[in-house]
């Protein structure tokens, strides 16, 4: 990314996320208002494209940090060193598995808030079926992962390390940091608010209430901590790992020019936008919320970048993508 690129890229994100924060300052509550799927008094909304998203949008991370640890396997597989290559696979290899078991685990919890869990409640709470259900799906994500990320091929894959560390990174710390201010900020959803018929506990996005101020809430039958933690968006910061996408046309020549970034950058954009509007239309957070969860991905990815691509600050890795690219020539 030439020097002008970057200029360019850091003002637009500046800009349009100062404005959408502007605006969410002002109108977070009546935006809710206009655009929420609830009807009066309703906690979760019956909108299925609203529903379809709150069960499946945070996927995205979960896969990507499979197929990242894939790629670690298959790079201890074939450059590891013989005392060291043992312990990187079985390490990755556990690791893409857990990442991969996350998938089942959080689908049947999202399916059995709304009441329409695949499996009896009484039969699937640590039953059988249950357990069968995790094992089977999870076990058949990771060897998906392992299978898709040695398709690339041995040359390829010294460069989809570097993608891996990258997905890795905005991982961590996207999540650290959403998941970090949610404790502290403690601001009440807006399904919470319908369903109580007051906007007495509206709290604007800047404010962080701290644990305690709204035990009141809490304690209400069918709300529980979780309608305290609606700033930002978790589900919108896991979207936005498909911002990490944005690292490939660095890797990849044939990516490497105006369409290829288009490309990767929009698949981004929307998916994350996709998931921020129906976050919104469920009723479970506020413009703030999601413009600052998909923000903080954006955020990490152009950091994660900055370090390993401009700056090369992880030698090893930049020279395994310049092996890489000549090899790919």
């Amino acid at each position: 990314m030439k020097k002008t690129e970057r200029i360019i890229t850091w003002t637009m994100f500046i800009v349009i996320f100062a404005g959408l924060m502007v605006w969410a300052s002002f109108s977070d509550l009546q935006i809710s208002k206009n655009i929420a799927a609830l009807k009066p008094g309703e906690y979760y909304s019956t909108n299925t494209f609203a529903r379809a998203i709150e069960i499946f949008g945070e996927i995205p991370l979960y896969l990507f940090l499979c197929f990242s640890f894939a790629v670690i396997f298959w790079n201890g597989f074939y450059f590891g060193k013989n005392n060291s290559k043992p312990l990187i696979c079985v390490f990755a290899l556990l690791a893409c598995a857990a990442c991969a078991l996350f998938v089942p685990v959080r689908i049947h919890s999202y399916f059995s808030k709304f009441k329409e869990a695949i499996f009896d409640e009484t039969e699937v709470r640590g039953g059988a079926a249950y357990v069968v259900f995790v094992l089977v799906v999870g076990a058949a994500l990771t060897m998906l992962s392992l299978a898709g990320a040695s398709m690339a091929g041995k040359q390829k894959m010294r460069k989809l390390l570097a993608f891996a560390v990258v997905v890795l990174f905005v991982a961590a710390f996207s999540q650290l940091f959403t998941q970090g201010v949610k404790t502290f900020t403690q601001r009440v959803r807006y399904r919470a608010l319908n369903s109580m018929s007051s906007d007495e506990f509206f709290t604007p996005w800047y404010i962080f209430n701290g644990k305690g101020k709204f035990e009141s809430v809490i304690d209400l039958p069918g709300f529980g901590k979780d309608s305290v933690r609606s700033f930002p968006s978790g589900h919108t910061t896991a979207a936005g790992i498909t911002y990490t996408l944005v690292a490939l046309p660095f890797l990849f020549k044939r990516l490497n020019d105006f369409w290829g970034k288009f490309v990767v950058f929009f698949v981004a954009l929307a998916y994350t936008g996709m998931v921020a509007y129906a976050r919104i239309l469920m009723g479970a957070h506020y413009l703030s919320d999601v413009v600052i969860g998909g923000s903080v991905s954006f955020l990490f990815t152009l950091i994660a970048i900055q370090i390993l691509f401009v700056r090369k600050k992880i030698k090893p890795l930049a020279d395994f993508c310049d092996e890489a690219e000549e090899a790919e020539e």
